[in-house]
């Protein structure tokens, strides 16, 4: 529906446009003939054209403002998100799943350069951390819902760190979402794959000095990866979502959903150019974390690779 009505609001434009540039134009001819001492058809002073000719042009700016495109700020939040937060209000988990437990506890429409999205909000008992996700539409009870799981990165996302690929996957993330129409960004606060803002830094020090970030976490005593994504399975499964279609060339995410009993249809792959400060951080994920950052495959052949 709210598609149809931005096709017929673009239609609508165009004409409207055309309407009153052809109107400028003949108040142009006439402001002529008003310099060439003619009298115009239309009984108007030199100040009364001029006003009039600025206004025309102020209204053709004006029909090319594509307001329709914020289509969800003319909408209201799904009931379907409001009566979950409703039900989530005491929501608990038994043990030993209490350490993971996240209840949903907001909504707000988030209108962004990268279109409009409305942010859910999600507290993690255990230790009052904080996650959110960006969804595009309804996305309850829904299936094959295109998802993006995002670990925090402070250096990269806010920053624009070329270290890392971190904020070209969470921006294209969000665009491709929008052009689908429908999805989710998670954002999860696992900054630095868990070990923290800190310890990511002191990691970057030790690559300056030539570790790579896999060596750079075990000399600073951590496993490479420690995110968890337990916590992604309970948000997907608090807003109801049936199957996903995952924006990832990560083997791990896959199998994570997997194991917490998410249904992934589809891997959708999400690749982007090197520069040249993230060379051998790509290349780490590839040869050392098993990212597929070349090849097209399907989810089933990656659950089935390393078996």
């Amino acid at each position: 529906m709210v598609s149809s009505i931005k096709n017929f609001y673009s239609f609508f434009l165009i004409k409207i446009d055309v309407i009153i540039l052809i109107s400028t134009m003949t108040i142009l001819e006439g402001a002529q003939e008003l310099d060439s001492n003619v009298s115009p058809t239309f009984p108007l002073s030199k100040k009364g054209l001029n006003i009039v000719i600025q206004f025309s042009f102020v209204l053709v700016l004006i029909g090319r403002i594509p307001l329709m495109e914020n289509d969800q700020a003319f909408i209201p939040i799904p009931q379907t998100y409001l009566d979950i937060i409703e039900k989530d209000k005491d929501h608990k988990c038994p043990p030993p799943m209490d350490h993971f437990c996240v209840k949903v506890t907001s909504a707000a429409k988030l209108p962004s350069r990268f279109g409009n999205f409305i942010a859910i909000g999600f507290h993690q008992t255990s230790d009052d951390k904080e996650h959110a996700a960006f969804v595009k539409g309804d996305v309850v009870n829904k299936e094959n819902v295109l998802v993006r799981l995002h670990s925090e990165c402070l250096t990269g996302d806010t920053i624009g760190s070329l270290r890392c690929d971190c904020r070209d996957q969470l921006e294209g993330a969000l665009r491709k979402i929008e052009d689908e129409g429908e999805g989710i960004v998670l954002y999860l606060r696992q900054e630095g794959r868990g070990i923290g803002l800190t310890n990511k830094l002191k990691a970057y020090a030790l690559q300056d000095q030539g570790m790579d970030t896999v060596d750079a976490n075990l000399a600073l005593g951590f496993e490479d990866d420690l995110r968890d994504y337990h916590l992604a399975g309970h948000i997907l499964k608090s807003l109801r979502v049936k199957s996903v279609r995952l924006l990832t060339n990560n083997p791990k995410k896959l199998l994570e959903l997997q194991k917490w009993q998410i249904n992934t249809t589809e891997r959708v792959k999400h690749i982007f150019p090197e520069n040249p400060f993230n060379i051998q951080y790509l290349e780490t994920k590839k040869k050392r974390s098993g990212h597929l950052l070349d090849p097209e495959m399907t989810a089933d052949e990656l659950l089935h690779q390393k078996h």
